[in-house]
């Protein structure tokens, strides 16, 4: 079983990863499906993602321990945005 604490750990600076964004569902908008992005920050309170193709990097609050796991493919889930336990963002590694 992950925890956060390991969700955290795999998402460092630097880390490059294809994020899909399963609370966007309009086509026309800028983070709309899956996205080749880089981890650009981290701390205690958020990480930073690139945004090529959209206006700024964006800013992603830690979701609640609950809310955040790694499946047995390495791929990690995070949920809890707009409300908790509905599905927000996964990301599949692929550099670091």
């Amino acid at each position: 079983m992950s925890t956060l604490a390991d969700v955290k750990a795999l998402l460092v600076p630097g880390v490059v990863a294809d994020v899909t964004n399963h609370y966007i569902t309009r086509p026309d908008h800028p983070c709309f499906g899956t996205r080749r992005r880089t981890i650009l920050a981290a701390n205690s309170a958020s990480f930073t993602l690139s945004n090529e193709g959209g206006p700024q990097p964006s800013r992603i609050p830690w979701p609640k321990a609950a809310d955040a796991s790694i499946d047995g493919a390495g791929r990690v889930h995070l949920a809890g945005h707009p409300k908790p336990g509905d599905p927000f963002l996964t990301l599949v590694l692929v550099a670091k």
